[in-house]
């Protein structure tokens, strides 16, 4: 996920938005290589891959299906059926992708990412997280103490 949201300690967690059957008619399920996370040289081969667009609209995907990769030795992809409100929380050592939708339907997920807060930001794709709270504007039909502030109105002489 970091031709996504950059380097960092960050966790995915993927959750269905409805039923997903593993198999060759499926929508498009999520497969991963399981301990692939742990090798060393499989973290290394892929912990500088960034092929997403600046733009967001590039696949950040390692092959259009994962079964045309060559896997390293001894690595086999494993995936599940998984149903509306499951959810898959990995690493982002965790080489993972999800195999072609050829059900005729819409496959519906959503990703998020997870950091510690001490961390700073990715640095692709993404920004810092606002969490003070908005400032009233003139659109919403007030203004702010800098507008009033700006005016000379409610300064004290």
């Amino acid at each position: 996920d970091r031709a996504y949201v950059g380097a960092g300690r960050r966790l995915t967690a993927w959750l269905p938005m409805g039923d997903i059957e593993a198999g060759p008619c499926g929508a498009g399920t999520l497969v991963w290589l399981p301990g692939s996370h742990k090798d060393p040289e499989v973290v290394r081969k892929y912990q500088d891959y960034q092929r997403a667009g600046a733009d967001g609209e590039k696949s950040g995907w390692l092959a259009p299906d994962p079964a045309i990769l060559t896997l390293p030795a001894g690595y086999k992809w494993q995936t599940a059926d998984f149903q509306m409100g499951d959810i898959a929380i990995f690493g982002m050592d965790l080489l993972h992708s999800t195999v072609p939708n050829v059900s005729g339907t819409f496959r519906l997920s959503c990703d998020t990412r997870w950091q510690p807060k001490s961390d700073p930001p990715g640095d692709v794709n993404v920004g810092p997280w606002r969490s003070a709270p908005a400032e009233t504007t003139e659109a919403d039909g007030e203004e702010s103490e800098d507008d009033e502030n700006e005016e000379g109105e409610g300064e004290e002489e």
